[in-house]
C-alpha cells in the first residue's frame, strides 16, 4: 500500500512539474491564428471581404526579439487590409524589463497593411514612457489613437475608429469622441486597452476591441482563469461578449505579465471576419 501511495505521489508531482515546464517554456511560444466571425448591423457589405488583423499585449521582453519577428511574419502571412492593436508593447516599467521601444516599433513597422495599422497604448506603455512609444510607433507608420476619432473611407464607404487612452490609468473622453462621429449610418469600432470600459460604451459603438486581461494567462479546466486584472473579475476575461446592441471581443494577447507562464491559453493573433448583419436588412 505504501509503495502504491508513493508511486501515485511521485506521478502527481511529475505531472505538475511537466505542466509547469510546459506553461513556462512551451505554450508561451506557440502562436496561434484564430478566425472570429462577427456580424454588425451598420457594417457595409462592401467591407465584408476586409481582412482585419487584431492583436495586443505583446509585453516584449529583452529576450523576445525573435518572437516579435515571428509575430510580424505571421501577421504579414495573413495579407491584412487593416491591422488593429490595443497596446502594451513594452514589458514592465523600466528599460531593464523590456526590449527598447525603437526596436519594437522598427520591427512592427515591417507589417504590411493595405489601409493602415492603428493602435492605442496600454497601461505598461503609459507607465514606461507614452510620448516616446508613440513617437517611435508613428515614426514607423503606425497610427496611435489617444482619445481620437478617425474616419476611414474604404471602397467608397466610411468606417469610424475611436481609440481611447487606457481606461485604468488615464482620463478618457469617450462621450466626446462618440459625438465626433458625424453620422449615424456608418459603423464605429472602439479600441480600448481594457475591457472594463464596455458597460459605459454608447450603443452607437457597435464593436469594442480590448485586451489587457491576457485571458487570465492560466486557465484551469472546469474553473477558468485563476486571476483576471479587471474590476469585473472573470466576466470579460477573454472572447466575445454581447450586451444589448453592443458587442465586444477581448483578445487573450501574445505576451505574459508578472509571471512568465501561460496554460490552456495560447498566445493569439485574431483575424476578424466582420460581415453585415443580414437579419437587420
Amino acid at each position: 500500500m505504501k509503495t502504491l501511495f508513493g508511486r501515485i505521489t511521485l506521478f502527481f508531482f511529475l505531472a505538475v512539474a511537466i505542466l509547469i515546464l510546459w506553461g513556462i517554456f512551451a505554450e508561451p511560444n506557440i502562436l496561434v491564428i484564430r478566425n472570429i466571425d462577427i456580424s454588425l448591423k451598420k457594417w457595409h457589405s462592401e467591407h465584408n471581404s476586409l481582412k482585419i488583423v487584431f492583436l495586443g499585449d505583446l509585453h516584449t521582453k529583452p529576450i523576445d526579439l525573435d518572437r516579435l519577428k515571428r509575430v510580424v511574419s505571421k501577421v504579414n502571412d495573413q495579407k491584412p487590409d487593416i491591422v488593429l492593436s490595443i497596446g502594451d508593447y513594452v514589458n514592465g516599467n523600466s528599460y531593464k524589463e523590456t526590449l527598447y521601444p525603437r526596436v519594437i516599433a522598427k520591427e512592427l513597422g515591417k507589417i504590411k497593411s493595405k489601409y493602415g495599422f492603428y493602435t492605442v497604448l496600454g497601461n505598461h506603455d503609459y507607465d514606461y514612457n507614452p510620448l516616446r512609444i508613440r513617437k517611435e510607433l508613428e515614426k514607423n507608420g503606425i497610427k496611435v489613437l489617444e482619445n481620437d476619432t478617425l474616419p476611414l473611407d474604404i471602397e467608397g464607404k466610411r468606417l469610424w475608429l475611436i481609440g481611447i487612452q487606457d481606461f485604468s490609468v488615464c482620463h478618457t473622453h469617450l462621450d466626446y469622441n462618440t459625438k465626433q462621429v458625424s453620422d449615424e449610418e456608418n459603423p464605429v469600432i472602439l479600441l480600448s486597452h481594457t475591457p472594463d470600459v464596455f458597460p459605459e460604451v454608447d450603443e452607437r459603438i457597435e464593436l469594442t476591441l480590448a485586451g489587457h486581461t491576457h485571458g487570465g494567462q492560466v486557465i484551469i479546466p472546469f474553473y477558468g482563469p485563476i486571476y483576471v486584472p479587471s474590476k469585473y473579475g472573470k466576466k470579460y476575461s477573454k472572447g466575445y461578449f454581447e450586451e444589448g446592441n453592443k458587442k465586444m471581443f477581448v483578445t487573450g494577447g501574445i505576451g505574459t505579465s508578472v509571471f512568465p507562464i501561460r496554460f490552456n491559453n495560447f498566445p493569439e493573433i485574431i483575424i476578424l471576419n466582420i460581415n453585415t448583419d443580414r437579419k437587420s436588412e
